[in-house]
């Protein structure tokens, strides 16, 4: 679809298959009472591996090893096959348990990292770390004894060891560290901390918001939160919902989202009177994108990572551009068809995020 033709004939036809279906036959769809009053909650889980600090070789030769155990077993003895299912059984627990030690290994040479690097104290530059270096304080611990770095460097010190996140990204963020590195410190996060976030609007500004999605990772499973305005008039209930699911802790995740998607938040949250008291971190994957991949990409738009670095194209993807006409369709015919391919478009955007934070982080 190219044309305002095909868009309006593709609205036309989701009138139709839709017609006399409600909100509540979505799957995972519920009513969901705020003290504002109600909205629509959508909520689906669907597996995800998502580790932040896996070692690709030392899992590519566990695999060689596995194949290469399957390969010897083949040629053995029927007489020893239980005892090579038992090796076998044994080997895959070795494996899981290398599979741990290396996500701790990965951590831990991060951390190591970030301690040789003296500049992450305040006041200390190139000429004056290659100074300390030469007069033997190595790492950031050593300075813990120094009289005039002490105090920084154990500080420095406790946020690592802790995996204060947001702390030692903030430092990073702030002394213009690469973004290779920044991106890195997601290791140190706990997954419950990412908040992947997307919005669908009426407008670029002073508009309503007409659905928010948020994906939390819950041990091997995505979840992903969508709430819906039925009607304009739910627009405080889906804030405060979605507010329900953030604490000083959490971090978020968009695409474009320091330039789009939180300020327009903030924005809706004072002209409705509604009060946040934290300022969270924003992790905007748009500018790892364009510092990391763009050298293999046509342009930075999001479907166009999930084409070329993901193979995955979407079928009957609407923009942004023409949510506004077909959320007034649904409004004006009360027929949940037009809405349909947005919600679906909006959970796919805070799942794909996901996949990018994790491809970003392991490369």
């Amino acid at each position: 679809m190219d044309s305002i033709q095909d868009f309006n004939q593709y609205k036309d036809y989701l009138l139709d298959k839709y017609q006399g279906k409600e909100l509540l036959d979505i799957d995972g769809s519920e009513i969901h009472q705020t003290k504002f009053g109600e909205t629509l909650k959508i909520v689906q889980k669907e597996k995800i591996d998502f580790n932040l600090n896996k070692c690709n070789n030392i899992n590519n030769i566990n695999n060689n090893s596995n194949n290469n155990n399957s390969n010897n077993n083949s040629n053995n003895n029927n007489s020893n096959n239980n005892n090579n299912n038992n090796n076998n059984n044994n080997n895959n627990n070795n494996n899981n348990n290398n599979n741990n030690n290396n996500n701790n290994n990965s951590l831990n040479d991060f951390k190591n990292l970030l301690l040789s690097d003296l500049k992450l104290i305040s006041g200390i530059g190139d000429s004056k770390e290659e100074k300390l270096k030469n007069n033997n304080y190595t790492d950031i611990k050593s300075l813990t004894k120094h009289d005039s770095y002490c105090n920084k460097a154990q500080k420095i010190c406790d946020m690592i060891e802790n995996n204060d996140f947001i702390e030692i990204y903030n430092i990073l963020k702030n002394k213009k560290y690469s973004y290779d590195k920044r991106i890195k410190s997601c290791t140190l996060a706990d997954n419950d901390q990412f908040k992947f976030m997307d919005i669908e609007t009426l407008g670029l500004s002073n508009v309503p918001l007409i659905l928010i999605g948020i994906a939390e990772i819950e041990g091997k499973y995505i979840k992903s939160t969508q709430y819906f305005l039925r009607n304009l008039d739910e627009e405080k209930s889906v804030l405060d919902s979605y507010l329900s699911h953030l604490d000083e802790d959490s971090v978020l995740v968009t695409y474009n989202g320091a330039s789009f998607d939180v300020p327009f938040i903030k924005n809706r949250l004072n002209k409705l009177n509604l009060n946040c008291n934290h300022n969270f971190l924003n992790l905007d994957l748009l500018y790892y994108v364009r510092n990391l991949w763009s050298h293999k990409l046509p342009n930075c738009q999001l479907q166009s990572v999930e084409k070329h670095i993901f193979d995955i194209e979407r079928e009957n993807d609407v923009p942004g551009g023409y949510i506004p006409g077909y959320y007034q369709s649904y409004l004006k015919n009360k027929n949940i068809g037009p809405m349909i391919p947005i919600i679906e478009h909006n959970k796919i955007d805070i799942v794909s995020l996901a996949s990018f934070l994790m491809k970003m982080v392991n490369e």
